[in-house]
């Protein structure tokens, strides 16, 4: 199962000063990244974002063998 959390700041007479943060929480999930890949399985870790990046932190298995995936985006500049 995985958990997510999500906050919100609109302003709606000013959208582009809106904000997100949220983040998904990954308990031995699975993903396919396109209907052609296998899928990454048993994936735990953490995906943090905000409107202007995004911060991965996980594990798990693909095609057999123990994976990680560390990184993410820079900010955006605006």
């Amino acid at each position: 199962a995985a958990r997510a959390h999500l906050a919100l700041r609109l302003t709606l007479d000013h959208m582009d000063d809106s904000q997100v943060q949220g983040n998904l929480q990954l308990a031995r999930n699975a993903l396919r990244l396109s209907p052609h890949m296998p899928w990454l399985q048993r994936l735990q870790g953490q995906i943090d974002f905000t409107q202007a990046q995004v911060q991965i932190k996980t594990s798990g298995s693909f095609l057999g063998s123990d994976v990680s995936v560390n990184g993410g985006t820079v900010p955006c500049v605006r």
